[in-house]
């Protein structure tokens, strides 16, 4: 009786609460049934956890030492994962779910102990709920469910004053990803603001959680910089291109070279970032999403709330365009939580208020409905996108490709391929990735301008290479034979082309990226063959 007495009180108090998070589990869940969809570098996370976990060590290419992962926590968990069911993805998929709801959890109380009205903390959490970027992003089998959870909670104890948990919670967060310093900065800035022994004690006590992986990757890869940070640098950001920077930092350097629109890092952060097309009714999501993110920014200045909130997204946008880092919708992510807290808050105000004006009572039922049908309306198209990009090229062609190297290469054999993830972790081989997230010679190579495969192939003269089928055809003329440099020669061996892109059909531009995203060929070097 006593206990059925606890579970009453407890929906009585937490009812709200309660229902949003069933109503965040059941759309998760279908859209993990509906697309299945596991992000390709996900797999990179599970080969590193399954080393770990079979006492390899923390390696991706086992006896190499590469700080190829950005994620130590995420990478950890899933090895433990390892331990009980040798299937990665169900595990990630639970990490993601269990994350997610403890970040609306934690996002809700730290509404609710910065004292904004119920409407305005409806409305926020509606938005995390309810927005297709945020959907994609927490079942993605990936860490930024967790980069999420560690914000909202390190927040939450910083509105309530619990100085000890705001420091662990952070330096945590640090664990989980490290381009999350942002964050960090900002609540120990406030804290010192507050008072300035809090913010030692929540500074001092992140650093010290920190501390013990910093040590681990000084002593074990003999850097703590993360070398995916730097090769997705010259992978993406320089693209291969070689740059005077004796006198600059390449940051800074970058910078002048090449500056990031800052419109393309608005449109990341906004709500609605996950249609792969440009049309009209995505251009006014954007711009739907920007207008509510900025009304609800200003709001909050005004009344002395949520600044924390407001000055990271500011300067989380200016990171984000100063450094380029918009090849990948994740990096999003946290920007993407502040907008849906700013533009619940700026809903919220007009639900507040609607009975003030005509004009107010009309948009506060208007703008939520409109956002509804938005979301609704992106979710379905990007859903449908990510099962056929899931259906396609991770389980038609780079997951199949994976599962013939195992079959087909000998143990201990080396591929060099740029899509590390599916293949790297079926193939279980040695892999040469073209973007060097674990394989540090090919940044020397970028620096030098090498950037072309068969450049690649002449200097590490791996034992197969996995190639797009029309940068094939451009590098060999007959289609069956490659030869390296006068002295090594590599043979075509299998196509996988789930979706006929060599074929002669005419298909939209959309289906034609898909196509060609799919289609990927194996070369193997011509003496293995005989």
């Amino acid at each position: 009786m006593r206990l059925w007495e606890i579970i009453q009180g407890t929906w009585k108090r937490n009812k709200l609460l309660i229902v949003l998070l069933l109503t965040s589990l059941i759309l998760r869940i279908a859209w993990v049934v509906y697309t299945g969809y596991v992000a390709e570098d996900a797999f990179i996370t599970f080969r590193f956890a399954q080393n770990l976990s079979e006492g390899r060590g923390f390696t991706y290419n086992p006896g190499q030492r590469v700080y190829g992962t950005t994620t130590p926590m995420f990478t950890f968990l899933m090895a433990l994962w390892n331990l009980l069911c040798k299937d990665p993805v169900p595990g990630a998929w639970v990490f993601n779910l269990l994350a997610g709801l403890g970040t609306l959890y934690f996002t809700y109380r730290g509404l609710e102990a910065a004292r904004v009205s119920p409407a305005q903390r409806l409305f926020a959490l509606l938005l995390l709920i309810l927005s297709p970027s945020l959907l994609h992003l927490d079942m993605l089998g990936m860490e930024t469910p967790l980069v999420l959870l560690f914000m909202a909670a390190s927040w939450s104890t910083f509105q309530r004053k619990r100085w000890y948990w705001t420091g662990i919670l952070l330096g945590l967060m640090l664990w989980v990803r490290i381009d999350t310093a942002l964050w960090l900065m900002i609540i120990g800035f406030a804290t010192f603001q507050k008072d300035r022994r809090a913010g030692l004690i929540v500074v001092g006590l992140a650093s010290a959680t920190y501390f013990p992986w910093l040590l681990f990757a000084f002593f074990s890869f003999g850097t703590p910089i993360p070398m995916t940070i730097i090769a997705k640098y010259w992978a993406y950001t320089i693209r291969g291109h070689a740059y005077n920077v004796d006198f600059i930092e390449p940051a800074f350097s970058m910078l002048l070279v090449r500056l990031k629109p800052i419109g393309d890092v608005l449109k990341g952060s906004t709500l609605y970032n996950l249609s792969t097309r440009i049309d009209a009714v995505n251009t006014f999501a954007t711009v739907l999403s920007i207008t509510l993110t900025t009304v609800g920014s200003i709001l909050a200045l005004r009344k002395r709330k949520l600044y924390p909130i407001v000055g990271f997204l500011i300067l989380e946008i200016i990171r984000l365009t100063v450094f380029r880092i918009t090849f990948f919708n994740r990096y999003f992510v946290a920007a993407i939580w502040s907008t849906c807290i700013l533009s619940g808050y700026c809903l919220g105000h007009l639900w507040d208020v609607r009975y003030k004006s005509h004009i107010s009572r009309m948009l506060s039922y208007l703008l939520p409905a409109v956002v509804l049908l938005l979301s609704v309306s992106e979710a379905f198209r990007g859903a449908r996108y990510y099962r056929d990009f899931q259906h396609y090229r991770h389980e038609g062609a780079l997951k199949p490709i994976g599962k013939w190297l195992f079959l087909n290469m000998e143990e201990g054999a080396t591929i060099q391929l740029e899509p590390l993830g599916y293949i790297g972790y079926y193939s279980e081989l040695i892999m040469l990735d073209e973007v060097g997230l674990v394989t540090p010679i090919v940044i020397q190579m970028k620096q030098q301008n090498i950037t072309q495969p068969v450049q690649m192939v002449e200097i590490l003269r791996p034992d197969a290479f996995v190639i797009h089928c029309d940068d094939a055809q451009r590098i060999s003329d007959d289609r069956y034979w490659i030869e390296v440099g006068g002295e090594a020669g590599y043979e075509f061996t299998t196509r996988f082309d789930p979706l006929n892109y060599l074929g002669t059909a005419r298909v939209s531009e959309s289906d034609k990226a898909l196509a060609r995203a799919s289609c990927y060929e194996v070369w193997v070097k011509s003496e293995l063959k005989r």
